[in-house]
Parts: structure tokens; sequence; C-alpha cells
């Protein structure tokens, strides 16, 4: 596998918790008070295991009122919202970490340094984007003819590309790695 990116590691956002338990709360008490769904979420957060992991969690009283929750990374003991758990084809450490201690980036990052994406597959999704449009119809005919000459562009563009070669080589051997295959 390719270097894992956040979007293909599992994840846990501390504000998903966090509306879950907000709602518990208010469907017992629904007279309930800030400083109870505090003490209520505080006392609920601290007894979470997900996976056989325990977490650590802190607040941030803000300055409008009530209180922000994040999670204590148990490796960096960094504050984040999100952690992650690379898949396991990855052999990357299989524990919720934050993204500094796995190393992640987003996939819009690692794939902008890739020149096939760039000169490749943008074009084509973007072609893939102008068919969307215009199967959609409801749309003047002006708008119609600039999508389609666009699109002619692309297509012709794409055409001249050695890049476009490799890659319709690749594709029509199941060569492509999944993040490129559109």
């Amino acid at each position: 596998m390719a270097v894992p990116t956040r979007e293909d590691c599992a994840q846990i956002h501390v504000i998903d918790l966090q509306k879950k338990l907000k709602k518990l709360f208010y469907k017992d008490n629904e007279d309930g008070t800030i400083e109870q769904l505090y003490e209520f979420t505080n006392k609920n957060l601290n007894e979470i295991a997900i996976d056989g992991q325990r977490f650590k969690y802190i607040s941030q009283v803000n300055y409008l009122g009530g209180h922000r929750w994040f999670f204590k990374c148990n490796k960096c003991d960094k504050r984040v919202s999100k952690l992650y758990k690379p898949p396991i084809e990855s052999n990357k450490t299989q524990l919720y970490l934050c993204s500094t201690c796995h190393n992640l980036k987003n996939r819009s990052t690692v794939y902008s340094q890739n020149t096939l994406y760039a000169k490749v597959n943008k074009p084509i999704k973007r072609l893939r984007e102008i068919e969307a449009r215009i199967a959609k119809g409801h749309m003047k005919m002006f708008k119609v003819q600039e999508l389609m000459d666009e699109y002619d562009k692309i297509e012709t563009s794409l055409k001249n590309m050695p890049e476009y070669r490799l890659w319709i080589f690749k594709k029509s051997h199941n060569l492509l790695t999944r993040h490129f295959d559109i």
C-alpha cells in the first residue's frame, strides 16, 4: 500500500462523541443546565474506550461560555480534536494517535506532488464534472456550448500527453493504485 493519508484512516472526532453525549443528557434531563451538561460530559468522556484503547480528555472554557473538548494524544500529549488509526496494511502502529504522530498528510497534499495526478487525473475529473452537469440538463444552450468547448479542449490536450498514454496503459492493465483510479 502507498503511504496512508488522513482520509484512508479510521477517525474519531471529539465533537461527534460530544454530540452523542449531549443527546443522551437532554433525553433524560430536559431541563438540565449547561454546567450539568459539562459535568455529565466530563464524567462520561472519561469512561469511553474505543477498540480497547482509552483516551484522555481535556476541556477549555470558551470566552463566550461553554466548554470545548479535546483528546490528548496518547503518544505526544498534544491537544487534538481528531485521532487517526491507519489501515492494517500500512504497517503503522494500530492505535488511535494524532496525525503528527502517525505522520499523516491530506490526500490532496500527497497528490499535488505527483505528476500523473496533476497532469492526468485532475483533467479527467473535470471532464466527468462537465459530463455530469450536461447530463443534469436545465441549462441554456450557450452554457452547454461553453462546457462542450472546455470539454473538447481538455480532451485534445490529454490525447497529446505522454502521461495520459501511460495512464491509459496502466488502467487497461490494472496497474493503477486505488488513489489514482478516479
